[in-house]
């Protein structure tokens, strides 16, 4: 039993990891090669992102330097999870709720910013 749960969080914490890696490379992915014009599909899309290519072009560039923030607080905050013994469940709800609140503030900052651009 304890070696069944000592495999879910090593497998969970994996998965953690990865997706947090996945924040990283997309983030630099967006700052490399932002989209050039305002689509439907790719980028930080927000009405008033959407409202002029100024600001679309800072969204793209702000929004994808906090993702690779993200990517980063994610990543170092969960590896001392291979070192602790914690349920995968709460391993889970702490991780959903940080990259939720991580992801939050980055849109609620990025919205300010773009907010003084005229």
């Amino acid at each position: 039993m304890e070696t069944e749960l000592y495999n879910a969080q090593i497998i969970t914490n994996i998965l953690y990891s990865l997706t947090s890696l996945v924040f990283i490379i997309i983030g630099f992915i967006q700052l490399k090669f932002p989209p050039k014009e305002i689509n439907p599909l790719y980028g930080y899309r927000s009405k008033q992102a959407k409202s002029s290519e100024k600001k679309w072009h800072f969204a793209q560039q702000y929004s994808a330097k906090w993702m690779i923030w993200i990517g980063i607080v994610l990543l170092a905050t969960c590896l001392p999870f291979f070192f602790l013994a914690i349920s995968p469940l709460v391993l889970t709800i702490s991780y959903i709720s940080e990259m939720f609140l991580l992801m939050a503030l980055m849109m609620v900052f990025t919205e300010r910013k773009l907010k003084g651009i005229s």
